[in-house]
């Protein structure tokens, strides 16, 4: 009857662990509420970081602490094929990359093998990478919109069965077909915008508005996230974006209504170097933004107030939300070389003067006539608060 006893005890013990294993399992580490934000470890976050194309683990010990110091709080982190000498290592070093971002609280998307290529591999990496508490997103695919919906479908069925406690991402370069048939396949659709150097479009920030805006229609009529990925880099044989025009892209992709943002790229593939270090106004533009909105109300503005978006003309955009009895209003000028007039019409309900929210912003516009009216310079973004009449 001991023997027995002990037994029982055993089994009594063996479930129980299969049971806190089975629990961490299917614990749900992130997710799209009902107000379409991502809800990671029960709590709504706005991702903003970078893609990193390329990471060999060894010569960047410190990249987590490197985005972290940023004051960013995601990365993307794609997975490569391995051969099986090499297998081992190279799991170890994501492994403990994957610790390091947990230390410095940066939140990881892994972007996934091509589950029909490599079956196997997909199925390790994901069993292996899944129980790190840093990873909250698997990346169905880049450029989706080049690829067959059978193959996202494909990635994203078997991805499933494996694990569905995270979100899944997808980018795409487009707006048009197939990507409106690829959307319902993933939780956040990430839009890319590359103006800056490319062939035939200039520095045009205009494009950057139509793909992102265009985007977030959509992901608001199919419960998506909508993130953005502005450009940091330089195309062959080109300059690398100006620290004005980061600055003016991003808050124009808030202004459309996104509500993440994933430059790409902090690691380039091609030329090998680090933005940080080889274009430290860059990395300082894009800084910047991430401290001014994760350190601030900002944050909560964007992911919990009304939202309104607004096209003057060419160039002209702005956008205001109601957050707390508060009224908030960032104006933007896409244009790269000439000053833009405004007058914005403010609701009756807002009183007072426009408060500068950033002393280091423009303070050019002011309010006239129950107006918001004033010039910015090229690439100039004015952000303001005001008050609403009780």
């Amino acid at each position: 009857m001991k023997t027995l006893g002990r037994i029982c005890k055993s089994m009594g013990l063996f479930w129980l662990l299969i049971g806190f294993a089975l629990s961490a399992a299917t614990q749900t580490i992130s997710y799209v509420d009902d107000d379409l934000n991502l809800i990671v470890y029960d709590e709504a976050f706005l991702p903003f970081g970078f893609y990193c194309e390329a990471i060999p683990f060894d010569e960047y010990p410190d990249l987590a602490e490197q985005i972290a110091s940023g004051g960013f709080n995601f990365l993307f982190a794609e997975s490569y094929l391995k051969s099986p000498e090499e297998l081992a290592e190279y799991l170890a070093n994501y492994e403990t990359f994957l610790q390091k971002c947990e230390a410095q609280q940066v939140r990881v998307v892994n972007g996934l093998l091509w589950q029909s290529v490599t079956p196997e591999l997909f199925d390790l990496y994901i069993n292996t990478f899944r129980q790190h508490a840093a990873l909250v997103a698997w990346n169905l695919m880049d450029d989706a919109n080049y690829m067959e919906i059978s193959e996202v479908e494909n990635q994203k069925n078997h991805l499933m069965a494996l694990d569905h406690s995270r979100v899944t991402t997808t980018s795409f370069a487009d707006i048009e077909p197939p990507v409106p048939y690829m959307l319902p396949f993933t939780d956040v659709a990430l839009m890319q915008s590359y103006p800056w150097g490319l062939q035939g479009e200039g520095h045009n920030l205009d494009r950057s508005n139509f793909y992102f805006r265009n985007l977030v229609l959509d992901c608001n009529e199919k419960h998506i996230f909508p993130m953005a990925t502005p450009q940091t880099y330089n195309w062959d044989n080109q300059t690398y974006p100006s620290a004005a025009h980061i600055d003016c892209q991003t808050y124009l992709a808030f202004v459309t209504g996104m509500k993440g943002i994933l430059y790409y790229t902090f690691k380039d593939y091609d030329n090998n170097s680090t933005i940080d270090v080889t274009q430290p106004e860059v990395f300082g533009a894009a800084s910047n933004v991430a401290n001014e909105i994760l350190q601030s109300e900002w944050k909560d503005v964007i992911l919990h107030g009304l939202h309104e978006y607004h096209n003057i003309y060419q160039f002209k955009y702005y956008a205001t939300w109601r957050y707390n009895s508060a009224f908030y209003l960032i104006a933007v000028n896409a244009d790269a070389e000439n000053n833009q007039q405004y007058e914005i019409p403010l609701p009756d309900d807002v009183a007072g003067e426009a408060v500068n929210f950033f002393p280091k912003r423009p303070d050019s516009l002011s309010v006239k006539n129950h107006r918001l009216s004033g010039e910015l310079a090229p690439y100039q973004v004015a952000i303001y608060k005001m008050e609403i009449a009780k």
